[in-house]
């Protein structure tokens, strides 16, 4: 891996200059420029060797890194070296809180104009220059503050619970991402510093060799993000846990059970014999020390009742569960005839509370505006209970912050649960790009809708 080390050595960057490119060094540009800019100066090295030098603009004004020259000694190239340090230049300015990185090259360095495109960098003009053809390229990478995102690996799912909001999306045909468009999801995930990724579906045990290929970018790449699976359960087997314990960060299961009665759960689901394989599956999860939830999705007149709570949270603690959520209902333009299931989240806690009373001693740890945290102790056994507020509840305006972050399986990125119909550019080609035209429009909704948001309900 590539050592970055600041330097004020101008010789030995003459040196190392005239070992790459077989020129003097533009000492005359160097001091010229030096007089009204900053330039940070770098040695790149692979343990004690030195394998190149580059040196880059640093404008304190403008957040913004220019990487102005540079390069690898030749039997040092290809090996990744320039993009190691491209890399380390994005950490450094999202450290820093910095906009942006720019470089530019011409058409006779091919493999610099790749690189830089991989790296997510868009070509944003051209002006003269004065070597090769005279057109000197000019590409900017926008810097992302650290990221959640969604993938939704498919739309395709074994259940047909009626309330489903299809993550959002609105697209009715099926679609599977491919292997090709998630490697460069996760590429761009990768280099914009998504610190949780969360594969969804549909129900993406359908797509399971897409979970295995992920697992085996991230541990190839040494990228560990937090890496969340939701799930319905049915699809869990020995074979997907031994799977997802290779991974080499950390791997959370979400796994969807909307009631612990079987006749409720074959209603809410429209199947007839998933619900054990369901239980099994978290038995499953126990037993092999799998990090798991439940989710709960409360609905209105069919699972929200003392008895419905009580049987949940007495069954999670004789199967050793250690973690529920509740959720409020989504209901969209899309799926507005749900509405009448809605359940709001004041009322979903005062159930908690009435559900815990016979159980044991419930204590509220902690809450914000979209969540509280409560602990449950009985007997010796603890169970960590959850209740949450759907971002889109909090109004446009709290998006901004909590910037849900969802990508079909179509590939596009959709910055709106509500308004679905919303693309804003394939993730797979520039994250960066397409979160910046989101942030637009989730900006436009704040400032129309402000605590509300475009279906009218409020706080």
């Amino acid at each position: 891996m590539i050592g970055v080390s600041k330097t004020e050595d101008i010789e030995k960057i003459q040196y190392l200059h005239k070992m790459i490119f077989q020129e003097k060094f533009p000492i005359y540009d160097f001091r010229k420029k030096s007089e009204s800019k900053i330039l940070d100066k770098y040695i790149l090295y692979d343990n004690n060797d030195i394998v190149g030098y580059t040196i880059a603009f640093n404008n304190k004004e403008k957040l913004n890194y220019h990487l102005w020259i540079g390069g690898i000694l030749p039997q040092y190239r290809k090996s990744g070296y320039f993009g190691e340090y491209i890399e380390y230049m994005v950490n450094k300015a999202r450290n820093n809180k910095y906009k942006s990185i720019t470089v530019s090259s011409y058409n006779h360095r091919p493999n610099m104009l790749r690189l830089a495109i991989n790296k997510g960098f868009k070509i944003v003009g051209t002006k003269r220059g004065i070597y090769g053809d005279g057109i000197k390229i000019l590409f900017e990478y926008l810097v992302t503050s650290k990221e959640e995102v969604r993938i939704s690996l498919t739309n395709i799912c074994n259940f047909k619970c009626f309330f489903c909001h299809s993550e959002g999306l609105d697209d009715t045909s099926l679609v599977k991402l491919s292997k090709e468009k998630l490697e460069n999801i996760l590429y761009q995930c990768k280099i914009n510093n998504c610190e949780t990724i969360t594969l969804t579906g549909g129900e993406p045990l359908i797509t399971r060799e897409l979970i295995e290929f992920s697992i085996e970018f991230f541990n190839k790449s040494k990228y560990r993000p937090k890496l969340k699976i939701i799930t319905n359960g049915s699809l869990i087997d020995i074979k997907f846990v031994n799977m997802i314990k290779l991974y080499e960060g950390d791997v959370k299961l979400n796994v969807s059970l909307h009631s612990m009665k079987k006749e409720k759960f074959d209603m809410i689901t429209q199947t007839k014999n998933d619900f054990i394989k369901t239980v099994d599956a978290i038995k499953l999860l126990e037993i092999e020390d799998i990090n798991f939830r439940l989710n709960y999705v409360v609905l209105k007149g069919i699972n929200d009742t003392i008895e419905d709570f009580e049987t949940l949270i007495l069954e999670s603690f004789n199967k050793n569960i250690k973690s529920i959520t509740f959720i409020e209902l989504l209901v969209t333009d899309k799926n507005i005839n749900m509405l009448k299931y809605f359940l709001e989240y004041n009322e979903i806690k005062k159930l908690i509370k009435n559900s815990c009373v016979k159980i044991g001693e419930l204590t509220a740890e902690y809450e914000n505006k979209k969540k509280i945290r409560y602990v449950l102790h009985k007997e010796n056994k603890k169970l960590n209970i959850e209740v949450f507020k759907l971002t889109c509840r909090l109004g446009c305006e709290s998006c901004i912050e909590n910037k849900d972050r969802t990508i079909g399986s179509d590939g596009e990125y959709y910055p709106c649960f509500i308004q679905s119909n919303k693309k804003c550019g394939n993730a797979s080609e520039n994250m960066a790009e397409a979160f910046k035209k989101g942030n637009a429009i989730i900006e436009e909704y704040a400032k129309n809708y402000g605590s509300n948001n475009p279906i009218g309900r409020s706080r």
